[in-house]
């Protein structure tokens, strides 16, 4: 059996010091003080997109960055990119979600965005927490078949399991949601967007 045309998805890990950590913890009580539940699109729970989505400027999530910037530099060359590419992170952002919080199906390259590589990182995550579902490319292609299984109006997809201090990458192309939390544990997200040029 032969696999054919498979979407590679990237899964690392970055473990903070109790020092980045909180650094890390008062930029988010900064955010959370400032931002309104359901306010940015296709969040219904709190999110920095609402008044920012540059925080890879802020040098307390370096910890973060850098490590991931290694990744995605490694992932932009599994994936066939243009070689020798400069890659950057074009943006990034956080999300809180709570008990019933969710993210809609979407994508990190509308059009003129430009972007590459979109991630995530789990600042904070419990094995009871939603995970991220990837929508399956190939789905209006796959109901014209005789697939087993529940078919309703949603998209088929596939749930990738992560725990605190993971992160994923994967093509910005790649539509993704999270269904709502089901815990009163909170989940926190970082995304960031990686765009690469010559």
């Amino acid at each position: 059996m032969i696999d054919l045309f498979a979407i590679p998805v990237h899964k690392g890990r970055v473990i903070p010091t109790e020092e980045e950590k909180k650094g890390t913890d008062e930029l988010l009580e900064e955010i959370w003080s400032t931002v309104s539940p359901g306010t940015w699109g296709g969040e219904t729970g709190l999110s920095s997109g609402e008044i920012s989505l540059m925080l890879q400027k802020d040098t307390r999530l370096e910890w973060m960055l850098k490590p991931m910037w290694e990744a995605a530099k490694m992932y932009w060359d599994h994936l066939g990119y243009v070689p020798d590419s400069r890659i950057i992170a074009e943006s990034c952002w956080v999300n809180l979600h709570r008990k019933g919080d969710m993210t809609k199906e979407h994508s990190h390259n509308g059009g003129a965005a430009g972007v590459h590589i979109a991630s995530v990182y789990y600042y904070k995550k419990n094995k009871d927490n939603s995970d991220l579902e990837f929508v399956d490319p190939l789905d209006y292609i796959k109901r014209m078949t005789p697939i087993g299984g529940k078919m309703d109006d949603q998209l088929l997809g596939k749930t990738v399991p992560t725990d605190q201090y993971d992160f994923l990458m994967f093509p910005s192309w790649v539509r993704h949601r999270v269904s709502p939390n089901p815990v009163d544990d909170a989940r926190i997200a970082i995304s960031v967007n990686w765009v690469g040029g010559i």
